[in-house]
């Protein structure tokens, strides 16, 4: 079975849910419902027979299947599963990588990324990092730090809407995912140009104006730091939607909302916030040249 994502040809079968997941992407390939026979024999009161059985297969795909096609499925599935310790370290391997799948177009080295999942999750079983932790959430962790390794920016709002694992459990197993790996400091790092990258993608903001943009961000957020004020995901999208207004640009707040995954009204509050502490007029904003904010002039 061909993967029309990534063009593998290695699949793998989870039992529990009947889906055909790739092996190298994650993707859900196929789905196989189907309904268990209990196995009791009923006798027919009108005649002799009793080979009734209660529950049937209601897609029995397998007498469609060549025997050869079934052994070679057989043996890819024996593949991929001895590489793992137990049956649960291969379905969580398997979920981790369905994590990744939305984001590996914006990781840098993504043709090694399964690889690496692998490498990494079985160093974590060696060493019973996440005992006691479900597959989902040790899945979800290990899937939050690999793409923060990679600096791959993922909203933590974003990654709990993706894997369904509440936010708490989620950066309690990526950090100690990361504690054991001796990578903590990749939680408190922030790629500020990437964010604000991939915020202007998703509003498609012009080419010509990005890099002013770029500056009155940086700006605010140095000027920010000096107050020893926090800057986080919240008062960048009212900057950026700022600096739409400053550059003539029409970034709308729901535009910037979609983007940073952030509310419209927590938007409006930090735009009110980020106008007070730089002593300039709401109203105004459009008045305003990016090059003069910066050097101080107000109007």
């Amino acid at each position: 079975m061909k993967c029309i994502e990534c063009n593998s040809i290695e699949s793998t079968f989870d039992e529990r849910l009947g889906y055909h997941i790739c092996s190298d992407c994650g993707l859900v390939l196929s789905v196989e419902l189907f309904a268990e026979s209990d196995g009791r024999s009923i006798t027919n009161p009108l005649s002799a027979d009793t080979g009734y059985t209660l529950g049937s297969h209601l897609d029995d795909t397998r007498d469609k299947l060549s025997r050869k096609h079934r052994f070679h499925a057989e043996q890819i599935r024996s593949k991929a599963k001895s590489q793992f310790f137990r049956q649960g370290d291969h379905q969580t391997h398997t979920l981790c990588m369905m994590f990744i799948s939305p984001y590996k177009t914006l990781m840098s080295d993504r043709n090694s990324v399964r690889n690496r999942v692998e490498h990494a999750y079985q160093q974590l079983q060696r060493s019973r990092i996440l005992v006691g932790y479900t597959k989902e959430c040790r899945a979800a962790g290990l899937a939050y730090f690999m793409l923060k390794d990679e600096g791959t920016y993922v909203s933590l709002k974003e990654m709990t809407k993706t894997t369904g694992v509440p936010k708490k459990e989620l950066v309690r197993s990526a950090k100690k995912v990361a504690k054991f790996f001796r990578k903590s400091h990749i939680f408190g790092q922030r790629n500020l140009n990437q964010m604000i990258s991939r915020c202007l993608d998703n509003v498609e903001a012009p080419i010509e104006d990005r890099l002013t943009i770029y500056h009155l961000v940086e700006y605010i957020a140095n000027y920010y730091d000096a107050l020893n004020m926090r800057f986080g995901d919240s008062e960048l999208a009212a900057s950026i939607w700022i600096a739409g207004k400053m550059t003539g640009n029409t970034i709308l707040q729901k535009e910037v909302h979609e983007a940073m995954c952030v509310s419209v009204v927590t938007v409006r509050m930090h735009v009110r916030t980020i106008c007070t502490t730089l002593n300039i007029d709401r109203k105004r904003l459009t008045q305003y040249n990016v090059n003069d904010v910066i050097n101080g002039v107000r109007i």
